[in-house]
């Protein structure tokens, strides 16, 4: 198992900034939270492809570190960039050939489809997505 602070969470924001910066109000930052034999990711606000490129280089750290299983807790992103859709999407296609467990959990059925390699979610017809 990973040598990890395991009560501790770690807070990266995209800016870089210290602990205060990162409780006030930011466009995007990650919550990593080792756990006993998993490390859960949580980004948190506004996904775009700097964010992604950040998430993208935390997950690739934490298997580098000896994390075998990562999940992936996608429940508190407000937006999310097509470009870091695909970029997730790449990073769990690479965790599944290299045999590692990147465990998801994206809140959204049709952006869980998506992630996992089912391509275009399914369909809504109009009158289920109007209501009417």
């Amino acid at each position: 198992m990973p040598d990890h602070d395991m009560a501790v969470p770690r807070r990266l924001a995209q800016d870089g900034g210290s602990a205060a910066s990162v409780a006030a109000a930011v466009a995007f930052c990650l919550d990593v939270l080792p756990e006993r034999d998993v490390v859960r990711v949580v980004p948190v606000g506004v996904l775009d492809l700097a964010g992604a490129t950040d998430l993208v280089r935390e997950l690739r750290e934490l298997r580098d570190a000896g994390f075998d299983r990562i999940v992936l807790d996608l429940h508190r992103l407000q937006l999310l960039d097509v470009a870091a859709i695909e970029m997730i999407a790449v990073e769990l296609r690479l965790a599944r050939d290299t045999g590692r467990e990147v465990l998801l959990v994206a809140g959204d059925p049709a952006l869980q489809h998506v992630l996992e390699g089912g391509g275009e979610p399914p369909s809504i017809s109009a009158t289920a997505a109007t209501g009417g």
